[in-house]
């Protein structure tokens, strides 16, 4: 196995195949972290942080996308009604993430993404600009996961109109889980 700086020797790579790992690493992992390490890199690995992969290309949710679905759904633009809307919006990005994570993630990221977001926001702004954090967040575990968030952006469009549309004017905060008979 060769590098842009020279040999790795076979003597590194059969270690590396008999090492034990505490992981699902492979082989290229362990050649890796080897050369990383003969060019003295203080690369952080994925598995420590979450980090950026590219720029998230999913248009800001906070406030546009909020004031657009509840004047779709008839529903005036109050900040409790934008932090309806977000709030409905977490529960099912967070539904998603969770299949998500268990595919792509590794138990640090999803011990990362529980830390962040298992507990309550402190205000309606807060709660609001959730969404967006859990997107920037899955956006930057996987590559892969762009287009799922992609769909699931769409298709809460038609997700918070209808589900705006079983109340009055002024929306639950909790309305994920009021309505439903």
């Amino acid at each position: 196995m060769t590098t842009r700086k020279g040999k790795v020797s076979k003597a590194k790579v059969a270690k590396a195949l008999v090492k034990p790992m505490s992981s699902a690493r492979t082989v290229l992992d362990a050649a890796a972290a080897e050369i990383n390490d003969r060019r003295g890199s203080q690369v952080p690995s994925r598995d420590a942080t979450v980090m950026p992969i590219e720029p998230r290309d999913i248009p800001m949710l906070f406030p546009t996308f909020y004031e657009d679905r509840l004047q779709t759904a008839g529903k005036p633009v109050t900040e409790t009604n934008i932090a309806a809307v977000a709030g409905l919006t977490s529960a099912n990005i967070a539904l998603n993430a969770h299949r998500w994570l268990e595919i792509v993630g590794t138990p640090e990221v999803r011990r990362q993404w529980e830390r962040e977001f298992f507990s309550s926001d402190g205000d309606l702004t807060a709660m609001a600009r959730r969404p967006d954090r859990m997107i920037d967040f899955l956006w930057n575990v996987s590559a892969r996961l762009h287009p799922g968030l992609w769909d699931l952006v769409e298709k809460m469009k038609d997700t918070i109109t209808s589900a705006a549309e079983r109340f009055g004017p002024e929306l639950p905060i909790d309305m994920w889980t009021e309505g439903d008979d």
